[in-house]
Formats: structure tokens, sequence, C-alpha cells
């Protein structure tokens, strides 16, 4: 096979080209892309040269191709201002109809969302350049990387089925083109899920004959990628000295490649294969440098490893306030990646909907049918983002509302509150006083026996009215707890308490209702969490199962210590959940109520809330047999 056929035909036609014209632009903008990652100072040169004659002959085309090239160089040393300069150059190519160009600048911004921790935006860059890759037809290799890069998403989202599928697929287009590079990329993927899956005989094999494509290239990039995997492989199979000393090699050439989001990556490897062999002031180190170079190129998925990394360390060396802090760095950091703020979110997507219903009525007579249809589910996909992110919108606007309401109750309550309980108090000792009294006087049976009574009568009003006033304290309590008003974002709690509480608030409701069994796991581990936000969790759950449960069945409370994770189950004997619904259960959803439609958020805010906490929210159900939710939370924080 021919190491890369394409990359020769263009070393060719451009040194039979001697005409200064658009024609030679396009060679050197389209060689420079070929050369970015083997020879990244002679493509600087070809992109300079190419944007100099296309400024010089007012060639717009090379102009955007020389953006998107210099942005991927910037990408590649860790520059920010790439992005933007990439960005550039697709708006010119979307607005232009050059999909070659459009196909190449979405692919390329696909990993920069990815890298930012933007994970939906990134697979839909990408999805995008393989849709243009089939309709258009680009170049076959341009389809294979498109391939090539959504199995690297699919494998960092450990959904190793698509990730070995789109693998397979770039193999067979390399193969087919005799692309070396690129097919020595799909070796290396394939050979990295088979490290997954545990098949490490055969994970070597195709990992070595990766390398071996890679050298022959002299492409010191996927060298590098496939030095580190191998230093995977081996740590696996029981040598974790030459998995180190593999990881080691990767990190000299990408430094020399001033490839700063692959460093970061064998930076941290470094640090997990030595942190491992107990060599924890190493390991900081090398955790130290990944975060501050993973801050600096603004990769937040992988700043949010570092500090997993660093919080081992401090968790190693007890170090328990430092643990603390740094958790809530990197939950807040989780936050931002995986929940952006509501509104702006909300807003971005309005943009995406206005700016795809634009470009669908723009291209309506230029799209063949079957494009047609994949732009409507597109915008389908959006319009249902929007009533996500709106649903999302109302259910924090109505805990705020809540907060408010039970800050001002609370505020009402309290001063009456303290004065019944003072009266009775006083009422109390008067009676003990009374009844010394007497006991002190000798009385006549006539007058002793009526006094008496009457202060019998007090005795018992006072007793009597004391129930209710806990009762009503027991209640305040329980809902100053369950919105937990003015508390930090993050704090430690106790799960179980946090259920009883829901449960007193939920009080009224169960007096003719189902009844409450509870089976709490012993040493049940406090858990770092937004208290307020995994109440309205409990609740939600809580009052659903009472509504779908008759007056005479059971809800059945259940916690379990389930390996790092905990689970918390709520089961119902109730009427169950239908089949067809389950898929959409966590959805919101609308409901007709006369002339009025009603969303439906509860689930859905639920599901949202145990999201963001890194946990997982299921349910199964059976009609006319019940239903059961189950909320796994991580061990954020641990036993102090």
């Amino acid at each position: 096979m021919e190491m890369n056929k394409r990359l020769n035909e263009l070393e060719k036609n451009l040194a039979e080209s001697n005409t200064r014209g658009p024609e030679r632009v396009d060679l050197l903008m389209l060689l420079a892309m070929e050369l970015w990652t083997t020879d990244p100072q002679r493509a600087q040169e070809l992109t300079r040269e190419g944007v100099s004659d296309a400024v010089d002959l007012d060639y717009p085309k090379g102009i955007a191709w020389g953006q998107l090239n210099t942005g991927i160089q910037e990408w590649q040393s860790g520059n920010p201002e790439g992005f933007g300069r990439i960005l550039e150059s697709l708006n010119w190519f979307t607005e232009n109809e050059e999909r070659h160009g459009e196909a190449y600048a979405r692919a390329f911004l696909g990993l920069h969302y990815w890298s930012f921790g933007d994970f939906e935006s990134g697979f839909d860059m990408v999805f995008r350049t393989l849709e243009i890759g089939q309709v258009n037809g680009i170049p076959d290799d341009g389809v294979g990387w498109a391939h090539q890069m959504l199995a690297g998403f699919y494998y960092d989202s450990g959904d190793m089925e698509q990730a070995l599928h789109h693998y397979q697929e770039c193999r067979r287009i390399f193969e087919g083109c005799e692309n070396g590079l690129g097919l020595s990329r799909a070796l290396n993927g394939i050979g990295n899920i088979l490290i997954a899956r545990d098949q490490l005989a055969e994970a070597l094999e195709y990992q070595e004959k990766g390398l071996a494509l890679a050298r022959a290239l002299q492409h010191g990039m996927s060298e590098s990628r496939v030095l580190n995997d191998l230093g995977h492989l081996y740590a696996k199979m029981g040598d974790p000295d030459k998995g180190l000393d593999f990881h080691l090699q990767s990190l000299k050439i990408r430094t020399d490649l001033n490839y700063s989001p692959g460093k970061t990556t064998t930076l941290m490897d470094i640090g997990d294969l030595l942190l491992k062999q107990g060599e924890v002031d190493k390991a900081e180190q090398y955790f130290q440098e990944a975060l501050a170079l993973s801050e600096s190129i603004n990769a937040r998925p992988k700043v949010v490893r570092a500090l997993g990394g660093l919080v081992k360390i401090l968790q190693a060396r007890q170090e328990y306030e430092k643990v603390l802090e740094l958790l809530k760095r990197r939950y807040q950091l989780e936050k931002e990646i995986f929940h952006q703020d509501s509104r702006q979110k909300l807003q971005n997507l309005k943009t995406v909907y206005q700016a795809e219903t634009s470009s669908k009525e723009a291209e309506i007579h230029r799209l063949r049918n079957v494009e047609l249809k994949e732009k409507n589910e597109k915008l389908t996909q959006t319009l249902n983002q929007l009533h996500s992110a709106q649903a999302q919108l109302i259910q924090s606007g109505k805990m705020a509302a809540l907060g408010n309401l039970v800050a001002g109750v609370l505020h009402e309550i309290n001063s009456p509150l303290g004065v019944l309980k003072s009266n009775l108090d006083l009422l109390a000792r008067v009676s003990e006083r009374l009844d010394k009294t007497l006991n002190s006087l000798s009385l006549p049976e006539t007058l002793e026996l009526p006094l008496q009574k009457i202060l019998n009568t007090i005795r018992e009003n006072q007793r009597g009215s004391s129930i209710p006033l806990e009762r009503i304290e027991s209640i305040l309590q329980s809902l100053r707890s369950f919105v937990r008003l003015d508390a930090a974002a993050l704090n430690r709690c106790n799960l179980h308490e946090e259920l009883d509480n829901v449960l007193v608030l939920l009080s009224h409701q169960l007096k003719e209702g189902p009844t409450i069994v509870r089976h709490y796991a012993p040493d049940f581990p406090e858990l770092l969490v937004n208290v307020s936000e995994v109440n309205q969790v409990f609740m939600n759950l809580l009052i659903n199962a009472i509504e779908a449960t008759p007056p005479e069945g059971q809800i059945e409370i259940r916690t379990e210590v389930f390996g790092e994770s905990v689970k918390v189950w709520i089961r119902d004997s109730g009427k169950g959940i239908p089949a067809d619904m389950l898929a959409n259960l966590f959805q919101p959803s609308f409901i007709a109520n006369g002339n009025r439609v009603r969303m439906r958020t509860g689930l859905f805010s639920s599901y949202q809330i145990v999201e963001k906490h890194q946990g997982r929210l299921s349910a199964e159900s059976q009609p006319g047999k019940g239903s059961a939710f189950c909320v796994e939370l991580p061990q954020y924080f641990i036993r102090a």
C-alpha cells in the first residue's frame, strides 16, 4: 500500500504548478492540511504563501482556507485564537456553499467543542461533516476522518459498540483510498477497544501494526498516540515499568511537537500509573503540570480529570480539608460543562433553531429529498432541546419562588409560635405552683375537690396544646431542611434524614394514604450534594408514588451501598406505567386541562438534577403491579 496516496498526488501537482493563480492557492492549502501533523513548519510556510497569493489575487476561498489551516495549527499548539479562525472560515464556507471546506471546518470545530466539554456540539459538528461527505462527495479520506472522530467521541463516552462500528468504517475507507496515516489511527482505535474489553493479546497486535505504520510515515503525532496507548496496555498486562516507559516516550514526542492537548493526556496517564505504584509525590508533579496546561488551553474535561487525580493524592495523604476544596471546584466545573446556565442555554438553542429554520428555507430548492428529511429531523431535535431547556428554566423558577415563600412563612410563623410556647411554659409553671399551694393548705373537701378538678383541666389543656405545637415545629423544621435556605451549594448530608424530612412534609397526604415502609441500610455514608436539589428529587418521586398508589397500598423506601455509589429505591404497589411511556418518562411533556395546557417537568427536572450530580435515575414498572424508581449517586465525599 502507498502510505498516503493523496499526499503524494498533491506534492506532484504542486511541483508541476508554475502559474500563480487560484488553482495553485488551492494546492498550497490542501497540502498544508495534509502536513500539519507531520511537518508543522512546512504547513505554516505553505499556508502563509497561499494566504499571501490569495490576498493579492483577491481570492476569498483561498483566504478562508488560510483561516482554517492557521486555526488548526494554533489549536495544535494550544492557542485559543484558533477556534475563532476556524469559526470564521466555517461562516464563509457555509455562506458560499463550499462543502469541502465546510466539512473540514466542522470536523475541527467538533474537536474544539469536545475538548471544551461541549460534547453535544462536538457530536453535532462531526455528524454534519459525515453528512456533507456522503451527500456532496468530498474526498473519501475526509469521510474516513469523520468516522474516526466519531469513533473517538463514542469511545470517550463509553459506547464501545458505536466506537467499533466507526473505527471499522474508517479502516475500510482508508484501506480503499490507500491512506496509511488514517489506517494507523483506525488500527490504534480498534486496539483501544480491545484493551477495554480485556482482549489484550489481540489488542497488542493491532497497536503494533498501527505503530509500525505511524513510524513508516514518520508521523510523530500518531506515533505518540499509539505509544501512549501501549503504555496503558502493558500496565494492564502487569508490566507497569514498561507501560511507564511507553508513556514517557509519548510525552517526549508530544512535547517536541508542542501538541498541548495530547501532552496533558499523557501527563495524567503517567500520574495515574505512578499513583498506583505508590509514588505519590512524583504523581502530584505530573498532575499539577497537567492541570496548569489544561487550564491554559481551556480543556475543561481535562481540568476535571486533573483535579480528580489530585483529589486521590490528597486522600492518600489524609488532607481532607484540601480534598473538600478540590471536590467543590471539580463539582462546579462539571456543573458548568454538563449543565450550563439555563437562560443562556435556552437563548443559544433559540438562535440555533432560528438559524436552522432559515437555512432550511434557503436550501429547500437545492437539497435532495433525503437531505431535506435529515434537516427536518435536526429541527425537531432542536425544538425538543428548546422544550427541555424551557422545562429546566420553569423548574428553577419554581424552586426559587418556593425558597422565597418558605422564608416568608418561617419569618411570619416563628414569632407567634414563640409567644405560644412561652405562654404554655408559663401555664405549666403556674399549674405546678398552684398544685404545691393546694397541697400545703388544709381546705375543706367541698372546696379542694373543685379546685383540683380545675387544675387538672388546665394541665390537660396545656399538654394537649403542646402536642400540636411540637407538630408545627417539626413541619417547619422539615420545610427549612427541604429548601436549605442560605445553605452552601454543596453540603455533606445524611440521605436518611432528608428522606424523613420530606415524609414529614407529605404526612397530610399519607394520613389516609398508602403505608410507608423504610428499609434504611446501616453504615450509610454521608454524601456531598446540593441538598435542596436532592430533596426536590425525593419530593417529586414520593408525590408520584402517593398519587399512583391506592390507600390500602404500600410505598417502600430502601437504601443500599453499591460499590462506590449509593442507591435509594422508591417502590410503590400502584397502577404501574405503560411500557410505551417508559422510554420518554424523563422528558418534559404537556397535558391539557380544559382550555389550558400545562408543562409537566417533575421527572425531567429530577433526571437533570441526578445527572448533574454524576448519578443515574432509572425506572422500572409493570402495569397493575407498581413502579420502582432508583436514584443512584456517587460517594463524592466520604466518611470523615
